[in-house]
Parts: structure tokens; C-alpha cells; sequence
């Protein structure tokens, strides 16, 4: 009889042992199911994202190359104002010698406003060199 109660109280623990086992099977497939839908939306959602970085990097490329037209066609402007200066410089070495005549001559003294306005052309070929500098150092 001790036989049977014992036999008896295994399938009893082993039945408790079966369902307690269920149980947390049951609760690991939730989790693995909550698991896998969290993936799921994160993988939709990094799709997204890569999408919209896809879309910023081509309209990054877009103003790149804009950007690089637009300085393309400055460089044109920017060498069209270096030979302007350099005209003016030449407008202004022939100015000095027709300067250094007049202030040589005697016969100039009622020349001083033309004078002066030779002098401020010295000034602006100053300001050329000065700017031709600044060039150079960038």
C-alpha cells in the first residue's frame, strides 16, 4: 500500500511539475511574441528612417552641386575684378608719371584740382594692392 501512495505522489509531483512547466512556456511565448512584434515595428521604423536619410543625403548632394555651380561661375566674376585691378594699377603707374611731370613742372600752378584728383587715383591703386594682398593670403 506504502507502494501505491508513493506511486501516487509522483504522479501527483509530476503532474504539478507539467503544468508549472505550461505555465512558463506560456509565459516565455508572450514574451517571445511581444519580443518579436517590438522587432518587427523597428525594423518598419528603421526602413523609415533610412528612407528619409536617404532623401537629406540626396538633397545634401543636390546643394553640394548647386553650391559648386555657383562658385564655378564666381570664379569668372572673381577674375574679371583681378583685372580690373590690374588696370587700375596700370591706369595709375601712367598717373604717377604724369603726376611727377606736373609737380616737375613750373608751368603747372593752376593745375592743383586736376592734381588732387590724380593723387586720389594713387589712393585708390593703394587700396588695389592692398586688396590683391589679401587675396593672395587666402
Amino acid at each position: 500500500m506504502f507502494v501505491h501512495i508513493g506511486v501516487f505522489l509522483i504522479a501527483v509531483s509530476f503532474a504539478i511539475f507539467a503544468i508549472y512547466l505550461c505555465k512558463n512556456l506560456w509565459r516565455i511565448s508572450i514574451v517571445g511574441n511581444s519580443v518579436s512584434n517590438t522587432i518587427i515595428r523597428m525594423e518598419s521604423s528603421f526602413l523609415g528612417t533610412i528612407q528619409e536619410v536617404e532623401c537629406v543625403l540626396d538633397s545634401t548632394y543636390v546643394t553640394a552641386t548647386d553650391v559648386e555651380a555657383k562658385v564655378d561661375a564666381l570664379n569668372g566674376v572673381f577674375h574679371t575684378v583681378g583685372e580690373i585691378g590690374n588696370t587700375a594699377g596700370m591706369i595709375s603707374e601712367g598717373l604717377n608719371d604724369v603726376t611727377a611731370s606736373y609737380a616737375s613742372s613750373e608751368n603747372t600752378n593752376g593745375e592743383k584740382p586736376f592734381i588732387r584728383i590724380i593723387q586720389g587715383a594713387e589712393f585708390a591703386k593703394g587700396l588695389v594692392k592692398s586688396w590683391k594682398r589679401g587675396q593672395e593670403i587666402n
